[in-house]
């Protein structure tokens, strides 16, 4: 039986929002150093699921997306704990 997760990942809109991931289609998931985020985040599997939460004023759920890449070393990070993922966009609530 195929098993799969749902996750919360969150972003200040000006930052990155939906509408950017939808423009790129597909990015690495980063940023995230917290050391809960980054277990929860080795668990992530391809094709696995992510509410995308807007923070800031918007405070709520806008979006899907989908897992893409199961995690790895973060390439623009000095530090080895830190890791992406590779997300794309699923469909906008």
């Amino acid at each position: 039986m195929c098993r799969m997760n749902y996750f919360l990942i969150k972003t200040e809109p000006e930052v990155y929002s939906y509408g950017d991931l939808v423009k790129d289609k597909r990015t690495a998931w980063s940023g995230v150093a917290a050391a809960p985020a980054l277990m929860h985040m080795r668990t992530m599997r391809k094709g696995d699921l992510a509410f995308f939460y807007h923070t800031g004023k918007e405070k709520q759920i806008v979006a899907v997306a989908k897992i893409v890449s199961d995690p790895y070393p973060d390439p623009t990070a000095k530090d080895d704990r830190l890791i992406v993922v590779d997300i794309q966009p699923l469909e906008h609530l």
